[in-house]
C-alpha cells in the first residue's frame, strides 16, 4: 500500500506543490513548511526541484506569452556624444550611464509575485477570482494558474485508486489524461 502511495505522490506531488505557490495565501511558505516535516533533512533538494521546475515552467510561459517585451537596441546618433562635448568627466558619464544601464535588472512576474506578502486567508477567498483581478499585472503567471488550477487532482475515488482487493478501474481511469 505504501510503495502504492508514494508511487503516486511521487508522480503527482511536483503539480501540487506549484498548484500551492500560484495560491497567494501560501506561496512557498506551505510548500517549505510540510516538505521539512514529510522529508526532513531531505527537504532542501526537494524544495530546489519546486523552485526550478517553476521557473522552467514559467520561462516555458514567458516565451509564449504574447506579453512578452522584445528588447530592442537602438542607437540614436542624433544626440551628440558626451566625449564630443569637450568635459572632462565625460567619459566617467559614459561609463555611469553603461554600469547603470547593465546592472538594473527588472524583476520577472514571478519574482514580484513571490516577494510580494501573502494575501490574508479568509474562509471566502477564492483563488480563481484574485487570479482573474490579477491577471493584467501579472499576465503570464494568471495563464500559469489558469491552467494548473484547472487540473482535477483525480479521476477516481480514492478507495478505487488504493484498492488492494483488486483493479476495479482500469489504468486509463486513474489517469489524468487530457484524451479521457
Amino acid at each position: 500500500m505504501k510503495q502504492k502511495f508514494n508511487k503516486y505522490w511521487e508522480e503527482c506531488s511536483l503539480m501540487l506543490a506549484i498548484a500551492v505557490v500560484l495560491d497567494p495565501r501560501f506561496k512557498f511558505d506551505l510548500v517549505e513548511y510540510w516538505y521539512v516535516k514529510l522529508y526532513g533533512d531531505e527537504a532542501s533538494r526537494y524544495i530546489m526541484r519546486v523552485r526550478s521546475s517553476l521557473v522552467d515552467l514559467f520561462t516555458e510561459y514567458e516565451a509564449t506569452s504574447p506579453f512578452t517585451m522584445i528588447a530592442s537596441s537602438s542607437g540614436s546618433s542624433s544626440a551628440p556624444s558626451a566625449l564630443s562635448l569637450g568635459d572632462k568627466h565625460s567619459e566617467f558619464d559614459q561609463w555611469r550611464m553603461i554600469a547603470k544601464s547593465t546592472t538594473i535588472i527588472p524583476k520577472s512576474e514571478l519574482d514580484q509575485y513571490l516577494d510580494e506578502p501573502v494575501f490574508p486567508r479568509t474562509e471566502d477567498f477564492n483563488i480563481l477570482h484574485w487570479w482573474k483581478i490579477n491577471s493584467p499585472k501579472l499576465p503570464t503567471l494568471g495563464r500559469m494558474a489558469r491552467d494548473i488550477l484547472a487540473i482535477p487532482v483525480t479521476s477516481a475515488a480514492s478507495e478505487a485508486a488504493f484498492s488492494v482487493g483488486g483493479r476495479i478501474l482500469d489504468d486509463s481511469r486513474l489517469s489524468l489524461n487530457p484524451d479521457i
